[in-house]
């Protein structure tokens, strides 16, 4: 399930990209990164200003880190400042940490969801036809194969903000696990829905995301049927407040777990459990009987929307 879940969080990233985070006055943003116990490997940690982050011709360009520093197992090392810094990390003796990147051939499929797609500046709104099928900087559009080349360093496994991230693997197969998030970036946020684990879970209709930070609108996404998962992003946003979800018809289906992540900085709320009871969606309330009967939905029947409250964690239906 793990593995699943990654490939469905890359796929569900907007071609909204995250421009640079704004400086909060008088805050100051401490962030570690630290090697568990097991490790297999040192590495190499680099905290940078992103918003020197530049695009020369079809390479992108990091400047000077603000901070460098290698961390074996066990050793935690952070850095503070009064803004967010963007930070990377390679595993010292493998340069060419491929499985990073494996597989990837004319689009960006596999790397926007360990933080490749950076954004200096860049407005748009959200879009469901695919995981950053272009990277906009400085004005200048690239795609595909020309994204890949622009990538200063293959060898790096995890890029993005955290307020605490933590290393385990070996140097053939680092990992990166953001344990707590950093708060304050003006992000694209991610909601992922699973449709599995119940017979005719799934559905052919539409299924429409909806995202607001209190009364403006972070933009609305739509895609037709869900198999085992739907996903969506918004507009770049520092809070969310809330989402939601939504069905065109008649053919029900069953969410039994919705998570919320941001596109750098990891998990921000989730509802419900895998296997757990869950949400039907149906234009028709009589709809999934069989659901009600098996103690996996509200005995009410299903609605037509759910909204989810970011901030208290609830879910209310609306029909």
């Amino acid at each position: 399930m793990n593995n699943r879940w990654l490939a469905l969080s890359v796929l569900a990233l907007s071609t909204t990209l995250v421009t640079a985070p704004s400086v909060v006055e008088a805050a100051t943003y401490k962030q570690c990164v630290k090697g568990k116990f097991g490790v297999g490997y040192v590495a190499k940690v680099k905290w940078y200003d992103s918003t020197k982050i530049k695009l020369n011709g079809k390479k992108l360009v990091l400047p000077t880190p603000s901070r460098t520093r290698n961390v074996a197992v066990t050793e935690n090392d952070c850095y503070s400042s009064s803004k967010p810094h963007f930070m990377t990390v390679e595993a010292i003796g493998n340069e060419a940490a491929s499985h990073v990147i494996a597989g990837i051939s004319g689009t960006l499929t596999g790397i926007a969801g360990v933080g490749l797609c950076i954004g200096i500046g860049v407005a748009g709104a959200p879009s469901a036809t695919g995981p950053c099928a272009e990277l906009a900087i400085d004005g200048a559009i690239l795609a595909g194969t020309a994204i890949k080349a622009a990538l200063p360093d293959p060898g790096i496994f995890f890029k993005g903000y955290a307020k605490q991230v933590e290393l385990t693997g070996t140097v053939w197969n680092p990992k990166a696990k953001i344990t707590s998030r950093l708060n304050g970036i003006n992000e694209t946020n991610v909601a992922t829905a699973l449709c599995l684990g119940l017979k005719n879970a799934g559905t052919k209709d539409k299924l429409t995301f909806e995202f607001f930070e209190g009364k403006k609108s972070l933009g609305k996404s739509t895609s037709t049927g869900c198999n085992t998962a739907v996903s969506a992003g918004s507009a770049a946003t520092k809070k969310m407040t809330h989402f939601y979800i939504s069905t065109s018809g008649e053919d029900a289906t069953w969410l039994d777990f919705v998570k919320l992540s941001g596109q750098w900085s990891g998990e921000i709320a989730e509802w419900g459990r895998i296997g757990g009871k869950g949400y039907c969606l149906s234009t028709n309330p009589k709809d999934g009987s069989s659901w009600i009967k098996a103690n996996k939905i509200d005995k009410r029947g299903c609605y037509k929307k759910f909204r989810f409250d970011v901030a208290k964690k609830t879910v209310s239906g609306s029909r």
